[in-house]
């Protein structure tokens, strides 16, 4: 009898789908209530993460608890442009789908990370070009290439990553750019990513700054020669790996200062906070740590955002670098929250000083 009755028929429908926004509207704001997202907001600051896609486990908790994402190898030049007339945009597209689906703030990593030859993840075939001109072109070509595929889906762009020689706090390593294009290339990296990728902010990265006075100093001054030489750069990330055990705070707090001065946004980009295994209290100095970043990160206006380098200790670069057991992140290896989650929470609850 209902089905004889379109007016009641629509009426059916209508409320069927007004209850399914409802249910839709109630889920999300359930994960966003009960992750680290929703204090983050509060706080005036975005919390973010490197993953990829592809484990379920692993996707509920980046939707649950972050509201930004950060690309660990999808954009990388060697995986998405690893010959010149090669790409393979697999791994990007599931990244930027998954951002959007779920509205995450995307950081994309990196357009230029040139660090010795165990870290470079520049092909060959582009540390094969000596000319200046055909080494400016390849670089805009692909970064367009790139930029138009996606658009303003491409919020942040890591578009210099770790500058400086690890071994020679105050020195640019001379990487294959910085030897064809001289040591001005990082002005000419930002100018072109400029001209190419104009709906993305674009950013300096850098490593070893927590507990390295001569490096951190050395990264103010770059940050201030690009300025005075009107480059367009938007900011700059202490990356964040807390290796060396405690960070030193002061020193953080002070690099964020004198660069927020500069009318830069400042951010940690790459946390991550390793402890040994023999360590007694391991799990509460490494919630410490963390909360200590975070901390200062809520002190400095300029501060925007925070973002962890892994979801969970079972797949993390530090097994990589430094061996396993190290225990660097929010979450083990079942993807429980350990204590530095919640102090890492309770300082998002502080908010802002």
């Amino acid at each position: 009898m209902l089905l004889n009755s379109p007016m009641k028929f629509n009426h059916i429908l209508s409320f069927w789908a007004f209850t399914a926004l409802i249910s839709l509207i109630c889920s999300c704001r359930e994960q966003h209530e009960s992750g680290l997202a929703s204090y983050a907001v509060n706080a005036n600051v975005r919390v973010g993460v490197a993953a990829a896609p592809g484990d379920e486990r692993r996707e509920q908790i980046v939707i649950r608890e972050f509201n930004a994402i950060s690309s660990e190898g999808e954009f990388l030049w060697q995986v998405i442009h690893p010959a010149p007339d090669t790409w393979d945009f697999t791994g990007a597209d599931k990244f930027i789908d998954f951002a959007e689906q779920h509205n995450l703030y995307t950081t994309l990593t990196h357009f230029v990370w040139d660090q010795k030859d165990e870290w470079s993840q520049v092909p060959q075939w582009v540390h094969d070009i000596n000319d200046p001109d055909e080494l400016k072109s390849v670089m805009r070509q692909h970064i367009r290439t790139i930029t138009q595929r996606y658009g303003n889906k491409l919020k942040r762009w890591i578009t210099v990553n770790e500058p400086f020689d690890y071994y020679n706090s105050t020195a640019l390593y001379k990487n294959h750019f910085y030897k064809v294009l001289g040591e001005s290339y990082i002005e000419d990296v930002f100018r072109i990513a400029s001209e190419e990728a104009p709906e993305s902010e674009l950013w300096l990265n850098e490593i070893f700054t927590e507990t390295n006075p001569t490096r951190s100093e050395a990264l103010v001054q770059l940050a201030t020669d690009l300025v005075s030489d009107g480059v367009p750069i938007d900011g700059v990330g202490l990356q964040g790996h807390l290796f060396s055990g405690d960070p030193d705070t002061e020193l953080v707090e002070n690099t964020m200062r004198q660069l927020g001065a500069l009318g830069l946004k400042v951010a940690i980009t790459e946390l991550d906070a390793p402890v040994g295994i023999g360590l007694p209290d391991r799990l509460t100095i490494q919630a410490k740590r963390m909360a200590s970043m975070v901390r200062v990160c809520l002190a400095v206006p300029e501060c925007i955002s925070i973002t962890w380098w892994g979801v969970d200790d079972g797949v993390s670069w530090i097994d990589w670098i430094l061996g396993p057991g190290l225990s660097p992140l929010l979450f083990d290896e079942h993807l429980r929250p350990k204590p530095a989650y919640f102090s890492v929470r309770d300082e998002l609850k502080n908010g802002r000083p």
